[in-house]
């Protein structure tokens, strides 16, 4: 004789009946008496009930990627745990001044803000985090008579996320041009570095005042380090002067042959971050 089978039904039962002492094990159904099957049946449909809602849902993931420029806090959503770092970098530092007589030194450049690529920081759902975006240096000024203080660009601004407890990252800013150690306006500003999680990292040096001449076009002084550094450039007896854009470091000033050129700022700092963001979609 073939065993009997009891479809399942897909619902949530309310409970699961316990059997008691004066219950007649019996094999059969709950309905007609084998009351031993009733909690079966009970726990069977709820596998059903549960089977079907989850067959009706759909997660889906995709990357949020938010570019901050400018100081404010954030809030991190719920199960969101990791941040994603592919670039940030803290403001470059200025360029340094020149004389204003023919014939003094060109200022040397400002250094990249420190910069980090490709790291994930740990965050907690919920938390607030302040993120600090570092301002440019500013730059030197032109002096005579010799070289001064005053000719040496500012340090760039620190760039660094914290949670009012906690920092989790902080980049230094960008060296100005000049070296006060040195007496002379005409050395690029050295990267500055930061460890985080068993690395370090560091922007690019600023470079040395001078010049170079690349076919009818001659770059004046020395140009704000890594990638966005700011530049002089003398084209056909005009001067034309390119910014420091991204963490980039300013470019000294200038005095050959033409107008007093003068050093500029170093450019802001960011902090690019991404995350997963999870959806469930249907019968929850």
């Amino acid at each position: 004789m073939p065993a009997r089978v009891q479809p399942e039904i897909n619902l949530w039962e309310a409970g699961i009946y316990l059997i008691e002492k004066p219950d007649p094990v019996l094999g059969d159904l709950s309905s007609l008496g084998g009351v031993a099957n009733l909690p079966l049946e009970q726990l069977a449909n709820r596998t059903a009930w549960l089977k079907g809602r989850l067959a009706n849902l759909s997660v889906s993931m995709a990357w949020v990627q938010v570019l901050v420029t400018v100081t404010g806090d954030w809030i991190c959503p719920a199960s969101v745990t990791q941040l994603f770092i592919p670039d940030a970098v803290a403001g470059g530092g200025g360029g340094a001044g020149t004389g204003v007589t023919s014939g003094f030194p060109a200022g040397g450049g400002g250094s990249e803000g420190c910069r980090v690529r490709g790291i994930f920081l740990t965050v907690v759902p919920g938390t607030t985090y302040h993120f600090t975006i570092g301002g440019g240096g500013a730059p030197g000024g032109n002096a005579d008579g010799g070289f001064s203080p005053a000719m040496i660009g500012a340090v760039g601004g620190v760039t660094s996320i914290d949670d009012g407890v906690t920092t989790l990252m902080s980049l230094p800013g960008g060296l100005g041009g000049g070296s006060l150690a040195e007496s002379t306006n005409w050395r690029g500003g050295r990267a500055s570095t930061a460890a985080i999680g068993g690395f370090t990292f560091r922007g690019e040096h600023g470079w040395a005042g001078g010049f170079t001449v690349a076919g009818d076009r001659t770059i004046l002084d020395g140009a704000g380090g890594g990638q966005g550094g700011a530049y002089h450039e003398w084209y056909m007896g005009a001067s034309s002067e390119v910014g420091a854009t991204d963490g980039g470091g300013g470019a000294g000033g200038f005095l050959s042959g033409g107008p007093l050129v003068y050093a500029t700022p170093g450019a802001p700092g960011h902090i690019r971050f991404a995350y997963p963001l999870h959806t469930v979609t249907g019968n929850t």
